[in-house]
Parts: structure tokens; C-alpha cells; sequence
């Protein structure tokens, strides 16, 4: 297993969703978690120490958990199934440990309220990193298509396309290469 942090909740640019990226101590390896809004609130208003005025679920849930003199020793993201993570938060009960399975984003806002630590198993860890092989084979083909545009000057007018038939151009090699590309409409000027 390892030890992980929360770094940031960023939003997603794509779909708006909130992601709660984790990193280990020396912030080498990354994990980003999509996760809900509320969850999202849950997790940023620990981090930035903000009270509410009234308790919220995860404050609830902390201080049910210390009327009944337990808490949370540590929380594991412990599995990845189709592109959903799974987390299972440990507490100890009348000297016993007792696991219990929950979102990620829960386990956390809960992790953080009682300081515990935040653990990713290493299958995760492995499951969830990028395909380096696919990595290199996409910088390959991207290679390939800037030495295009380069062999081809007179089609390109400083990075933008003015010209539909060479956007068009531009999209096939690029979906025969199996990329993606998606046009930023031009506006005339900046």
C-alpha cells in the first residue's frame, strides 16, 4: 500500500465534475478520483479548516463516531472496477478492527476530520497508471503529424487553419493515426 494525501480537488474541464487528486509524500505518483459535489464541498471545507454553521454529514457522522468512543485508524482505496474506485474505512471497535466498504470520497472527508491516513493499494496504483506504451506509440504519430504541418508550410498560417480543406486534411491523418483533435473555431484575431 501507499500512503497518499490530498493535493487539490481540481474540476474536471471537460465534464464540470468535481476529481479529488491524491499524491504520495514526494508527489511522484498522482491519482485522480471524480467524485460528487457535495463530497467535493466535504473534503475542501476540512482542508481549509471552514466550520458550518450547522453540522454536515461528514461532521455528523465524526461525532456519533466519538459518542461511541471510536474512530477512523486509516482509510484504503482498495480496488478499481470498471473505471469505479472502491475504499473500505477501518476503524477500531472495543480493541478490534472492523472494515467497512464505502466511496473513496466519503472515506476521505471521514480520513481528514479524524486526521487518519489515507492508504492506495498498490494494484490500484498499477491498474490506474497510464498505458506508457500507448503514451509513446500517441507521441509517435503527434511526431509525425508536427513533421507534416512542417513539410507542408504553405497550408498552415502560424499554427491556425484558415483553410477547411486543410482542417479536413489535418482531421484524417490525424483520425488514421488513431488521434483526436478538436478545432478551436477562429475568430479573427486574439
Amino acid at each position: 500500500m501507499v500512503e497518499m494525501k490530498v493535493k487539490t480537488i481540481a474540476v474536471d474541464a471537460e465534464t464540470r465534475h468535481p476529481v479529488m487528486i491524491l499524491t504520495d509524500a514526494d508527489e511522484k505518483h498522482y491519482l485522480p478520483i471524480w467524485i460528487g459535489n457535495n463530497e467535493a464541498q466535504a473534503i475542501l471545507s476540512e482542508m481549509e479548516g471552514l466550520a458550518s454553521p450547522r453540522p454536515m454529514t461528514h461532521d455528523l457522522i465524526k461525532t456519533l463516531l466519538e459518542q461511541f468512543n471510536t474512530g477512523i485508524k486509516r482509510v484504503i482505496v482498495n480496488d478499481l472496477q470498471d473505471s469505479t474506485y472502491f475504499a473500505r474505512i477501518v476503524m477500531e471497535i472495543e480493541g478490534k478492527e472492523s472494515e467497512i466498504d464505502a466511496r473513496p470520497s466519503d472515506s476521505v472527508a471521514l480520513a481528514l476530520r479524524f486526521k487518519a491516513p489515507i492508504f492506495v493499494a498498490e494494484k490500484v496504483m498499477q491498474a490506474a497508471l497510464p498505458n506508457k506504451e500507448k503514451i509513446a506509440e500517441d507521441a509517435k504519430k503527434f511526431k509525425e503529424f508536427i513533421a507534416h504541418v512542417k513539410a507542408n508550410p504553405g497550408k498552415y498560417n502560424a499554427g491556425v487553419v484558415t483553410n477547411n480543406a486543410v482542417l479536413l486534411e489535418a482531421l484524417l491523418f490525424l483520425k488514421q493515426n488513431g488521434l483526436e483533435m478538436q478545432p478551436i473555431p477562429y475568430n479573427g484575431g486574439l
